[in-house]
């Protein structure tokens, strides 16, 4: 996936910039988001300050940029969406003056956060995190639409009916909430809506007892994966990740920020979804129903 005609600018506390309140300060540049890695390439530099190209650049233990921030066309709508890039190492560098400077320089990101920014004094943690897997449906076997859909004649009404299982929540040794939930997604299509999807998002919700840094909600996703990959007996993928940080002191509006989390995962690559529960080793219905009986459980 390609996120281009972007605007992007360093944050870390090794490079001056302007006012990040600004969309048109910045350098444009293509930000491709792949299995293989990410890469950002700009049209331009960021490392305008020459102490910072200094150690950036250097052959030996380069510093990476602490943070960059961005803006993107969205994939769905009008307008632009706010991106926040973590340790940025350095990929390439290009340079020419035959006919006018020109500098070029491209990244790979650690981690991409899509939808807000996280500033340069701003720790990139949250208060809760939401993480969808392939098979995580098919392994809990918990299902809140009814099979009622049937023929409709010219004229006669037909309903779908759907009643939220509930949830299954449990409190771990450190405090941490640990939920596994069942919302129901709605995603219509077209102006006068011919298609309309609803799809049961089943998903595994931590809640922390304070913010929890990404490298260690990174830590809780992997723990989790590899209980669902054990309990299905076959390979996990994490399809999406959200983080939440509570709105900061100083924040006008006090509003939170939620931002959607991508990172290279080690293995499991490719793991379709289980159409089913049956081969599995273990389902976690009357696990659920103990975890939520139970007051704590070591994590």
């Amino acid at each position: 996936m390609n996120l281009p005609a972007a605007l992007f600018k360093a944050v870390s506390g090794l490079v001056a910039r302007e006012s990040s309140d600004d969309p048109q300060i910045g350098v444009p540049g293509v930000l491709t988001l792949s299995d293989d890695g990410f890469v950002l390439e700009l049209e331009g530099t960021l490392l305008t300050d020459r102490a910072t190209r200094e150690k950036v650049t250097r052959d030996r233990n380069p510093l990476p940029l602490a943070r960059i921030l961005g803006l993107v066309r969205r994939q769905s709508g009008p307008g632009r969406e706010k991106i926040t890039l973590e340790r940025c190492q350095l990929r390439g560098t290009e340079y020419s003056d035959i006919f006018v400077t020109r500098w070029a320089e491209s990244y790979w990101p650690s981690c991409v956060c899509i939808g807000d920014w996280f500033e340069d004094d701003l720790a990139l943690a949250f208060d809760k995190a939401f993480i969808r897997m392939t098979s995580l449906h098919a392994w809990t076997g918990i299902s809140g639409l009814g099979r009622t859909w049937g023929d409709v004649e010219p004229g006669q009404t037909t309903t779908q009916k759907y009643k939220r299982p509930r949830d299954r929540r449990a409190r771990l040794e450190d405090g941490t909430i640990l939920t596994l939930a069942f919302p129901l997604n709605r995603a219509p299509h077209g102006l006068y809506e011919r298609e309309v999807t609803l799809t049961q998002a089943t998903r595994f919700e931590l809640e922390f007892p304070e913010a929890r840094k990404l490298e260690d909600v990174q830590a809780d996703v992997y723990s989790l994966r590899n209980f669902v990959a054990l309990g299905a007996s076959r390979s996990v993928k994490v399809t999406r990740l959200v983080g939440y940080q509570r709105p900061q002191p100083g924040d006008d509006p006090p509003i939170g920020r939620e931002v959607e989390i991508l990172y290279s995962h080690t293995g499991a690559a490719d793991a379709p979804e289980a159409p089913h529960h049956h081969g599995m080793a273990f389902l976690p219905i009357r696990l659920l129903d103990w975890l939520s009986s139970a007051q704590v459980v070591q994590s």
